[in-house]
């Protein structure tokens, strides 16, 4: 897998920058920012073992979902790496591994399929017990882990989602201020430049980008199912300094209810794409029909031609075998005349030798000839 540029490698920077957090807490909003920022590849990765190390770039933003084993953090270290890691409130981050599940089937490379995949959550609803027994089960464990484990990390600097959407220009320029590089823009041309919308059009990606809202896990799971998510993952919302207050008044119908509305919109914008999808499928088959009626035509056509010409070929060639005959014939006579010129040569030049016998000669022949014409 290549890097992607940035910016051009005139304006690229040595920055080392390696992003390693849970999936779902913004870790390609940010990987876009900071290549913008410091002018850098970027590259997205699911395991180290995907990396050639020795020919990354010297500018990179990489990132990675994968924990902080021994070996990991040496070779980021080896490679001059500067690690950053993001948390967001992991009910958010369960919701949103469960909306993006619906669309992408990368999740299955998520730390190699480590305790499992999203297969079972696809088209869940949050309050569905197949949602709960993912998000309170050992799949879901291990990849909150990565940035709960990140998070106490020596080193490591830390990014809230949180802070992210609500003041983006003052979260990223405390972590610049946190990587004391040099920038090649300012933070708020960096922001400017990768919006949620703006990413989505670049990336063609919508649901990487989905509403960048928060607490959104409040209008979607009543206080039972948020507090039995809440228990499983209880070390790790106090580690990464989260509470479960959920709203005490929100019932499972409720909140199917704005599961619903809230992938409406984009659930009907899938299904224009896909009737438009559909209707340049049936021109193209058209135009298709089309081509293949003119790639007969043109067909029969190149058989036509390729008849006449055999036809004419055959008629060259038996041109070429009479014009051999006629040469052959013409060599013969020529060979014919040549043999007269020359017996001719010699009775002149015995003619003139010899004159009375000549003469003589010649009133034989014409008397021959008198009587040959009288008879």
């Amino acid at each position: 897998m290549q890097p992607q540029s940035c910016e051009s490698p005139a304006t690229a920077t040595a920055a080392r920058i390696a992003i390693v957090s849970t999936p779902r807490t913004g870790n390609t909003w940010v990987r876009h920012l900071l290549a913008k920022l410091y002018g850098t590849s970027y590259l997205a990765v699911h395991s180290p073992g995907e990396l050639d190390w020795a020919t990354l770039p010297q500018g990179l933003v990489l990132q990675m979902h994968w924990p902080p084993t021994p070996a990991f953090v040496a070779l980021l270290e080896r490679h001059g790496f500067r690690t950053i890691t993001l948390a967001r409130h992991p009910l958010d981050t369960l919701i949103s591994i469960l909306h993006f599940a619906m669309h992408d089937a990368s999740t299955a490379c998520w730390l190699q399929g480590d305790q499992g995949n999203e297969d079972g959550i696809f088209g869940a609803m949050p309050c569905s017990s197949a949602f709960l027994d993912y998000a309170t089960g050992p799949r879901a464990a291990v990849l909150l882990a990565i940035s709960h484990d990140w998070w106490s990390q020596p080193g490591c600097r830390r990014l809230r989602y949180e802070a992210m959407i609500q003041d983006p220009c003052r979260a990223f320029a405390e972590l610049v201020q946190a990587l004391g590089m040099p920038t090649q823009c300012s933070v708020a041309d960096a922001v400017a430049a990768n919006t949620f919308s703006k990413l989505r059009e670049q990336t063609q990606a919508d649901h990487h980008f989905w509403r960048g809202q928060l607490e959104q896990w409040k209008m979607l799971l009543p206080a039972n199912e948020a507090q039995r998510m809440a228990r499983a993952h209880e070390g790790c919302l106090a580690a990464l300094g989260y509470g479960c207050d959920p709203n005490p008044m929100l019932t499972v119908p409720q909140a199917d209810a704005n599961w619903i509305r809230l992938n409406r919109e984009e659930l009907a914008e899938r299904m224009r794409r896909l009737k438009a999808a559909e209707l340049s499928v049936h021109s193209l088959r058209g135009e298709l029909a089309d081509t293949r009626i003119g790639l007969e035509a043109e067909k029969r056509l190149r058989l036509e031609v390729t008849t006449e010409l055999a036809a004419e070929r055959r008629r060259l060639l038996d041109a070429l075998a009479a014009l051999d005959i006629e040469r052959r014939e013409l060599q013969e006579t020529r060979a014919v005349l040549e043999s007269a010129r020359a017996r001719l040569q010699t009775l002149r030049r015995l003619s003139a030798r010899f004159p009375r016998l000549s003469a003589a000669v010649k009133k034989i022949i014409r008397y021959d000839d008198a009587n040959h014409q009288s008879s």
